[in-house]
């Protein structure tokens, strides 16, 4: 069933102002727009040429690409706060395959290109027999009209390439994506809206590719002595260019006919004229139009991370807002539970080192658990219940429960908080210590073993005795119990009073060794030395 097929029977387009003309667009099949093979002569008509800028065409893409590649899936609310509902068939749709023929990044990328260039983007629903949306099309927008009936309901027709109607859909029918709006319902065309600036960096382009098919070379002026009839003026001009015009002749030898003379015509360089700067100019007027960082597209920026920062929050979480509100109002509208939701923290995928510190500072406030961590990060979760716990820090990383039996506030801090006793109740504490910890609830960081241990060495060196280092103990850590002070202290080993090792058998000093070594050696090569015969 083509696409035409399937329309609803609407009435014929009226001839009012609010009605598109196609006559100002080309009419070749979907979409009318030129990306390739623009002429240089055509010189600015918004679509044609708006794309060959590359300023223009990158601030295009930086959006597109951005949110098309952002996690995108159906969320329930329940008592367990916003948790993704991926048995929703919805959620097929948004995060793999919204049609028969393209995939969930593509589909978001036209719609967005779409809204980017022309104010509009639009996705056809087609429903089953339960009235379930089984699949999203895109609708290109300079085939679509919206209008707002008498009744305010909102209607979209559409038209053909010959600009004949084929149909009008319901705003139940068609998603639509708007851009800046002055009336609500129809978004402002960005084409139109930066259409200056467009035209003039299109006019550099073709003015730079100019000057370099003529070898960056000026015109040149070909000058007679003698009168020169017209015909044979363009003979000669045509002849000149064909032989010298343009890089492939550069070098050739130049032979003029009698009486004709070269002479080059060197107006302003294009350094003299700031093409450079103008071009540069227009890059930065382009971004700030599209609201993205210059230094997104190759203009002069700031720092990667306040590029990275602005860019996400000025630029990408506008355009996440405008694609959820739409498909939410499109898709869950009567579903006040349900809710599609964009995750810009995929933004972090490509930088680890701040995923880390995102997921640290959410454990640290006990937002996350370990297993929250690692189905953020697609892996299996541990197959442990302390991997469904949350932490926080208190001497060491405790589990959220035993701080609630501790008495201490879960802010991270470890704050202890004394029980409070309300009229006619006594608070019971219970046994243990002082606040009815045992020595599996006590955590202590590496600073604070390691000066228990420095303890226990001076009682072992025999520098403190063991009722000292327990009063020492008890007063730097007065969560642990006596008892388990004691056990701690009764277990050092007193190496002061231990046996000492029996010495070895004296040997004699190595400097002596030394010399009866050297005197031996002496005599033996005494012994062997042979007289040295004289000769004659």
């Amino acid at each position: 069933m083509g696409l035409f097929n399937i329309f609803s029977s609407g009435t014929s387009p009226d001839t009012t102002a609010e009605q598109r003309s196609l006559s100002l667009f080309n009419t070749d099949p979907l979409p009318p727009m030129h990306y390739y093979g623009i002429s240089d002569e055509a010189v600015v008509q918004g679509s044609d040429n708006a794309m060959a800028v590359s300023a223009f065409h990158a601030c295009v893409r930086a959006i597109s690409d951005s949110v098309s590649g952002l996690p995108w899936n159906v969320y329930k609310r329940d008592d367990d706060g916003n948790t993704p509902y991926k048995a929703h068939p919805y959620n097929f749709l948004l995060s793999q395959q919204p049609n028969n023929y393209q995939t969930s990044f593509e589909f978001r990328s036209t719609l967005l290109t779409n809204c980017c260039v022309w104010g509009n983007a639009y996705a056809l629903k087609t429903t089953g027999p339960d009235g379930m949306v089984t699949s999203m099309r895109p609708l290109h927008p300079l085939y679509v009209t919206p209008r707002e009936l008498e009744s305010g309901e909102i209607v979209f027709d559409y038209y053909a390439a010959d600009g004949t109607q084929t149909g009008r859909f319901t705003s139940r029918q068609v998603i639509h994506i708007r851009y800046l709006s002055d009336n609500g319902w129809k978004g402002l065309c960005p084409l139109n809206l930066l259409a200056p600036v467009i035209k003039l960096a299109r006019l550099m382009d073709i003015a730079s590719q100019r000057f370099w098919n003529n070898d960056a070379r000026p015109s040149v002026i070909l000058e007679s002595s003698q009168p020169i009839p017209e015909p044979a003026m363009k003979t000669l001009a045509r002849s000149w260019n064909t032989m010298f015009k343009g890089p492939l002749n550069t070098g050739k030898t130049c032979v003029l006919p009698n009486g004709i003379t070269a002479r080059e015509f060197a107006p302003s360089s294009a350094v003299d004229s700031d093409l450079v700067a103008v071009r540069q100019f227009l890059v930065e007027e382009i971004a700030r139009g599209m609201r993205v960082p210059a230094s997104m597209i190759g203009g002069p920026g700031g720092s990667y991370e306040d590029d990275m920062l602005r860019f996400t929050q000025q630029t990408v979480t506008p355009w996440v807002n405008r694609m959820e509100s739409a498909f939410q109002r499109g898709l869950f509208n009567q579903e006040e539970e349900l809710n599609n939701q964009i995750d810009v923290r995929g933004m972090m995928r490509g930088d680890s080192s701040s995923r880390a510190n995102y997921y640290a500072s959410l454990f640290n406030m006990a937002a996350m658990s370990p297993n929250d961590v690692r189905r953020a990060e697609e892996l299996p979760p541990l197959e442990t219940e302390a991997a469904d716990n949350t932490y926080i820090p208190l001497n060491n990383f405790s589990p959220l429960q035993i701080a609630a039996q501790q008495g201490l506030k879960a802010t991270g801090e470890g704050t202890a908080e004394e029980p409070q006793e309300s009229e006619g109740e006594t608070v019971q504490k219970p046994e243990g210590g002082p606040n009815g910890e045992t020595l599996q609830e006590v955590s202590l960081n590496g600073a604070q073993v390691s000066g228990i241990i420095e303890i226990l060495n001076q009682i072992s060196a025999g520098l403190i005795d063991k009722p000292a280092g327990k009063v020492l103990i008890e007063a730097a850590f007065p969560t642990i119990p006596p008892s388990m002070v004691s056990s701690i202290v009764d277990g050092t080993n007193d190496v002061s009073r231990a046996e000492p090792l029996p010495e070895s058998p004296a040997t004699e000093p190595t400097n002596a060794r030394k010399k009866a070594t050297r005197k031996k050696a002496t005599k033996k090569s005494t012994k062997t030395r042979t007289p040295r015969s004289s000769s004659k």
